[in-house]
């Protein structure tokens, strides 16, 4: 219950992050748009990717002399595709929920100022 509690507060927060990004960039171009919401996906994947490390990888190589090499044994190929596979999942997720922002926030300023 505690992991997809996690999960859960991880995709709030990606959300919440991705609406900030596209209401607070909708001046600029939609590159900026791609680069802030990947920087953003890429950080959430890299933070969920350590905290798979921690509890599921390196409980079996506290006993290991060379703690690495076991922890990196243990993750193997498949842990690296998980991980490229988090980021692109989180990447179109925030980059659909900030355009989204986005055009809200810019179709919002439109119908202020006519």
């Amino acid at each position: 219950m505690g992991v997809l509690a996690l999960i859960a507060f991880v995709e709030l927060e990606a959300a919440l992050t991705a609406i900030a990004s596209g209401v607070s960039l909708r001046t600029r171009h939609r590159a900026a748009t791609f680069v802030a919401t990947g920087l953003g996906a890429g950080a959430i994947a890299l933070g969920l990717g350590m905290v798979w490390m921690v509890w599921f990888v390196a409980p079996w190589c506290v006993a290991d002399p060379n703690v690495i090499a076991c922890a990196a044994g243990r993750a193997g190929s498949g842990g690296l595709l998980y991980f490229a596979e988090i980021a692109t999942l989180e990447w179109a997720w925030m980059l659909g929920v900030a355009l989204i922002a986005r055009f809200v926030a810019e179709r919002d300023r439109a119908h202020v100022s006519s």
